[in-house]
């Protein structure tokens, strides 16, 4: 599992994303798109909401902190 400490802008955005789950309208796209473009602020962030939902990793926001694990198995 890989821990990434997050600056309070970061961890806003996650909040945004991965607490309060505001992307989740979104994830339908992610499923059925094979490219996805993010031109915005905290592009790594919402990165790591696309690999969630579309490849399965794992993303746990705790304590101004970012826990992410690829728990897909083939």
């Amino acid at each position: 599992m890989k821990k990434i400490e997050l600056s309070k802008y970061d961890y806003a955005v996650g909040y945004e994303i991965f607490l309060a789950k505001e992307y989740k309208l979104l994830d339908e796209i992610i499923k059925s798109s094979n490219v996805i473009f993010d031109i915005w602020w905290h592009i790594w962030l919402f990165s790591l909401y696309a690999m969630m939902i579309k490849y399965g990793f794992t993303v746990e926001l705790k304590d101004k902190n970012i826990f992410i694990e690829n728990t897909k198995t083939n």
